[in-house]
């Protein structure tokens, strides 16, 4: 058993990083001593670094963007396997970046909306028929459609079924109940 100098405590061998350069053969501080310095060095320490990488990024954008091209030539099997395996691992997050892209590019405001969250706020009901949804299984609808000027936010998304989402297409709700009205009496 060692003590560790910074929290006092008595721990095993391997609670503690070799260190050739001490007797023991250990370093003075625990793991986890280690690590809690370490997390809060980082953090003490983020925002200068961040603005140091920005300013450089700024200062040599043609530069990196050569060397991104550069990599992506000499990797492109590597990429294409790298992106298909985090889109499989991530499909709402991507369908998310797609939603939030393209209110972006209409000078929207956008956020990014947990799906779950989502379906959470709505007690886990299609916004647009009031039945239950599948938490595995279901779309974001946008109350007023990106298309039509909505913008990608908690304020205008609800859950809703797939074939709901679908026949609503580009439609506001009373267009969309319109729309069902008509279809249903003829």
């Amino acid at each position: 058993m060692t003590t560790c100098t910074r929290c006092c405590e008595k721990q095993p061998e391997n609670g503690f990083y070799a260190d050739k350069r001490s007797r023991s053969g250990l370093q003075s501080e625990c793991k986890e001593c280690v690590k809690a310095r370490s997390r809060a060095n980082y953090l003490a320490n983020r925002a200068a670094g961040l603005a140091k990488r920005r300013a450089y990024y700024a200062a040599n954008r043609d530069r990196q963007r050569q060397v991104m091209r550069d990599w992506y030539r000499e990797n492109r099997d590597r990429h294409r396997a790298l992106t298909l395996k985090w889109r499989a691992a991530n499909p709402d997050r991507k369908r998310d970046m797609e939603q939030s892209r393209r209110a972006r590019a209409g000078g929207y405001f956008t956020e990014h909306v947990d799906r779950l969250e989502l379906l959470d706020r709505h007690d886990g009901l299609c916004g647009i028929c009031g039945d239950a949804v599948d938490p595995g299984n279901f779309d974001v609808d946008h109350v007023i459609p990106i298309g039509r000027g909505g913008e990608h936010s908690y304020a205008n998304t609800q859950p809703a079924h797939k074939r709901c989402n679908q026949s609503k297409k580009n439609r506001l709700m009373h267009e969309h109940r319109k729309r069902q009205a008509a279809m249903s009496s003829s």
